[in-house]
């Protein structure tokens, strides 16, 4: 449901493949969220049991191993597939869904449509996971506030807001195919580490990696946390199936970490996208606090949220408002990667009079075009509490 690629970067070309229908329907997401086993002797044993599990999964994950990303100028020399209109580079799959799956059939494990071509696979080549193993993934640090000086050097910028500083840019490895979601829970992990916020210590200084989140989505629905994604799935483990925000939401409601999910569906055509960039702009002034309202670009210390849409997810890091009134998301997309000029720039000072200062923002930009198309979003939105903190945003 997903297409895939690598930008350094452009707007992405538009998905090939031809629409396919959502998964869960978010009320029974959020509603699957709340269940909770039985409380008998026997399930409170089971119970305890899988907590051990994730204990053990966390514990295994936070030892510390090989290379678990390749980081700046060490990624950018990899070899990378272009397309002739951007460095933006697209996989024949995709790799996440919308989590509504409404129009599957309860109790039944869901095909191509939903899951991606690789649906029914037991276990993936052994060439991807020594990969995915060996390589972790991509990440890019301190790309925030390099972005904050291009909007604040752009001309049609009016304003704009933008998540903790502190989040990574994790894009996907060359030829790892649908793997946007697991990206973009580990740019959502790299907020918890790097701010110190809710469930911090859970992970300690390491971002988990592929196998460790499948680790921890099984051993969510182990625990009653949207345990329908076992059913639709077939299970996860070793594969590359594509997930969405239900199990997402499972890992960190596992976790105790809170992760409210929130949808956006309807028919006429840019009217969900309008309620989603709405909801976004309303979420960010929101968490500005006591922040110079006159500032043309504030850096806030709010999470980054999840969105899925039909075929692809990506990870929103702010939203900006130009002159003619248009909104735009600002996203950190795992199918792309950050141009080796903005990389040059990162803790330095961006010169007004740079050339092509502004454009260097756009492929970070996600605005009507690229939303109008689609008829459902879901965003998932993480706690901004920190440990010194107990104010909650949203």
């Amino acid at each position: 449901m997903i297409y895939d690629g690598q930008c350094g970067m452009e707007e992405p070309q538009p998905h090939l493949r031809g629409p396919t229908p959502p998964r869960r329907r978010p009320c029974q997401t959020v509603a699957a969220a709340n269940m909770r086993p039985a409380t008998s002797s026997e399930e409170l044993r089971k119970r305890n049991s899988t907590r051990r599990t994730v204990l053990q999964t966390l514990a295994r994950f936070l030892r510390p191993t090989g290379h678990q990303s390749r980081q700046g100028n060490a990624a950018s020399t990899r070899p990378r597939h272009r397309s002739k209109k951007s460095n933006c580079a697209s996989d024949e799959q995709g790799c996440s869904q919308v989590s509504g799956r409404h129009e599957a059939q309860q109790g039944s494990q869901l095909g191509v449509a939903h899951l991606g071509k690789f649906a029914h696979e037991k276990e993936m080549p052994q060439w991807l996971a020594k990969a995915l193993v060996k390589n972790g993934y991509v990440s890019a640090h301190d790309m925030i506030p390099v972005l904050a000086q291009l909007l604040e050097h752009s001309s049609g910028t009016v304003r704009a807001y933008l998540c903790h500083p502190c989040v990574q840019h994790i894009s996907k490895l060359r030829r790892e195919g649908g793997f946007c979601g697991y990206r973009n829970i580990q740019m959502l992990i790299s907020y918890i580490i790097g701010a110190k916020a809710f469930g911090a210590e859970v992970f300690g200084n390491r971002v988990p990696s592929v196998f460790d989140i499948q680790d921890l989505i099984e051993a969510a629905w182990d625990m009653g946390h949207n345990p329908q994604g076992r059913i639709e799935t077939g299970g996860i483990k070793g594969t590359r199936k594509f997930i969405g925000t239900s199990e997402a939401q499972a890992l960190f409601n596992s976790l105790q970490i809170p992760s409210p999910v929130q949808s956006f569906r309807d028919s006429e055509d840019g009217a969900a996208a309008s309620k989603l960039l709405q909801a976004i702009d309303h979420y960010f002034k929101a968490g500005c606090g006591g922040n110079d309202e006159s500032k043309k670009v504030q850096t806030t210390s709010l999470p980054p949220v999840y969105l899925q849409h039909q075929g692809h997810s990506l990870t929103v890091v702010g939203i900006e408002e130009r002159k003619d009134g248009r909104l735009n998301l600002l996203v950190f997309d795992p199918s792309c990667r950050d141009s080796a000029v903005l990389k040059r720039h990162v803790g330095r000072r961006v010169c007004k009079d740079m050339a092509g200062a502004g454009d260097l923002a756009e492929p970070y930009r996600r605005g009507a075009k690229y939303l109008i198309k689609q008829k459902e979003f879901e965003i998932l939105c993480l706690s901004s509490k920190t440990r010194t903190s107990a104010s909650e945003t949203l």
